[in-house]
């Protein structure tokens, strides 16, 4: 499940109204070598022409700038799912919001629906559309655009199919609930679902045995750590008022803010911590806190996250032998407490 940032742009900058197929040649190559089937989404954040508003904006040249960009990744959809023999599912899922209560919430709802017709405009064989709501945006609390609301009735009335993503709703819905619904009136329905990496359970049952201490540090936002920490029993090895989370007080990654005040809720010097992490972003913050290492998950690419910039790289938590000598825990097969 690839957004567009991921291409392989061979070190040139290629602005997100410009990317092509080609940027993508390798991405679907190794999803054959592998064999493995990709989606796809467009990326409308962490750009210079981001801000708080893309689809939405009332400035029609970062609005057409976004249209293209969205454009160019339902042609890439196109492609990869023409070469894998399987359709690739692109979705759209956009942050535009605001942080104050704006007093004309239509004007931007009515720019988001026709930026989509745009956008839809071009049928294609090979490609299906989803589409994504969210809650809020962490700095854009008070209004969202792209609401609920608006993409069912959008997807209704377009036949497009919904995204559901089980983090993006409050903790006491019943998303499960929600399919029965709506595949009354959308062709189909797009799961985001969550569960823990391959071996990560025995790995943290292991620590906790041999008490060490651990904890989380997330960019997320309270609902999205109390929700996981409710559907994946998080409990049973973290304690949630150890948690670190985005509560809007701390810079994010890569500033190194949430991994010192994660080793200070534990009560441990940050030099002495080892943080497993998955973006390069949570490893420069883990590096400018001064963590003693960092060791990469890459889960996608060997190349995503190289030896260059974390002390070592694993794909899943799948061999605990090597994962506790990583962490300085030496130990004989015969004597770990947890099945490997």
């Amino acid at each position: 499940n690839l957004h567009e940032i991921y291409g392989d742009f061979q070190g040139k900058v290629v602005d997100r109204d410009q990317v092509e197929p080609e940027h993508f040649k390798s991405w679907i190559e190794w999803g054959k070598e592998h064999n493995m089937k990709l989606d796809f989404n467009s990326t409308s954040f962490s750009h210079p022409k981001s801000g708080d508003l893309s689809l939405s904006n009332p400035d029609e040249g970062i609005r057409q700038f976004w249209i293209e960009h969205t454009k160019r990744c339902r042609a890439v959809a196109e492609e990869m799912g023409k070469a894998q023999g399987d359709p690739c599912i692109m979705n759209l899922w956009v942050h535009d919001g605001s942080k104050d209560i704006t007093v004309n919430r239509m004007k931007y709802r009515a720019l988001l629906k026709d930026s989509l017709d745009q956008i839809y405009a071009t049928e294609y064989k090979n490609m299906k559309d989803c589409i994504e709501s969210k809650v809020f945006g962490i700095g854009l609390e008070s209004y969202t655009v792209g609401s609920n609301d608006f993409y069912i009735g959008y997807g209704a009335s377009r036949n497009k199919m919904i995204t559901l993503d089980t983090g993006h709703f409050h903790p006491t819905e019943s998303v499960a609930d929600k399919v029965s619904s709506l595949l009354l009136y959308v062709p189909e329905l797009m799961l985001h679902v969550s569960q823990l990496a391959d071996g990560l359970p025995a790995f943290l049952d292991e620590l906790v045995a041999r008490k060490v201490p651990i904890t989380i540090a997330t960019a997320s936002g309270w609902n999205n750590v109390k929700f996981f920490f409710e559907h994946l029993d998080l409990d049973r090895w973290f304690d949630i008022d150890k948690v670190v989370y985005n509560d809007g007080a701390l810079p994010g990654k890569p500033e190194p803010d949430l991994y010192l005040k994660a080793a200070k809720r534990l009560g441990v010097d940050i030099h002495s911590c080892i943080v497993f992490e998955d973006s390069v972003s949570g490893v420069e913050s883990a590096k400018r806190a001064g963590a003693l290492k960092t060791i990469g998950v890459a889960s996608m690419r060997k190349n995503y996250l190289s030896n260059e910039i974390v002390s070592d790289i694993i794909h899943d938590y799948s061999n605990l032998a090597l994962l506790l000598k990583m962490i300085g825990i030496e130990s004989d097969e015969k004597e770990l407490q947890h099945e490997i």
